[in-house]
């Protein structure tokens, strides 16, 4: 049954709104807000990362806020005489993101991830996942591990099923089955064999060593405890909810 308050919260889920609060990028907030970490995500990875969001909240604030770096900033479009065409157009117009809308499976991008590396080995590639995710399907960090892959796990550390817990919020249901159990993941990742790190604020996240990691052969993990009331751009999936199917 749907009750009265889903369509007293179904105006506010509009893109504008949404997306209307641009200081978000740089807020000094800990937790650490997830447009905060997509925005620094795009920022301080190279323009060749390969960036992997998977289903749930993580592909939600991905497409919104991630803006990964143009991976082949200032090549144009050549003819075959070597001239100019389509008013010199740039050949990508953004950086590289994978997700999928049609069959999105939780866990789907942490296996993706390590295949993406495994075909693309000069070229680190991150993958941004959830917690429920990694409970799925992080054993598979194993494999980077075995095959040195330079794989980034960023966790998006909430302790809950975001877009289960905020969907029955913004609908008016009952809260129930969201809660996860608080996880230590970058303890699981160093007892699989790779690095692991805890960051809780703006600050850890600047004190990384980006660099670093990229030239790593072989997995990190990122377990990043996000603040756990933002609400994620997921105004078509209410819409969806919303309508008698």
């Amino acid at each position: 049954r749907r009750h009265s308050a889903q369509e007293a919260s179904l105006p506010a889920l509009t893109s504008e709104a949404m997306l209307a609060e641009p200081a978000e990028y740089t807020s000094p907030a800990t937790p650490i807000v997830p447009q905060r970490l997509m925005h620094e995500l795009g920022r301080r990875f190279p323009p060749s990362t390969r960036f992997l969001a998977d289903a749930g909240n993580s592909v939600a604030w991905a497409i919104h806020y991630l803006n990964p770096a143009d991976r082949r900033l200032g090549e144009r479009r050549l003819g075959s005489s070597g001239r100019r065409r389509d008013g010199g157009r740039r050949l990508t117009h953004g950086g590289w993101l994978r997700l999928t809308m049609d069959f999105a499976p939780m866990g789907w991008a942490i296996g993706g991830a390590i295949g993406t590396a495994a075909g693309n080995p000069d070229v680190p590639v991150v993958c941004i996942t959830g917690d429920g995710s990694l409970m799925m399907n992080g054993q598979e960090i194993s494999v980077a591990v075995g095959e040195g892959l330079t794989v980034i796990f960023v966790i998006l550390n909430d302790q809950a099923l975001g877009m289960v817990k905020h969907g029955q919020r913004l609908a008016g249901a009952e809260q129930i089955g969201f809660q996860l159990p608080s996880t230590d993941f970058a303890a699981i990742a160093r007892a699989m064999g790779a690095d692991g790190y805890t960051i809780r604020s703006p600050e850890d996240m600047a004190a990384l060593d980006i660099d670093a990691i990229c030239r790593k052969k072989g997995p990190t993990l990122l377990d990043v405890y996000i603040d756990a009331e933002q609400v994620p751009p997921m105004n078509l999936r209410m819409q969806v909810l919303g309508t008698d199917i």
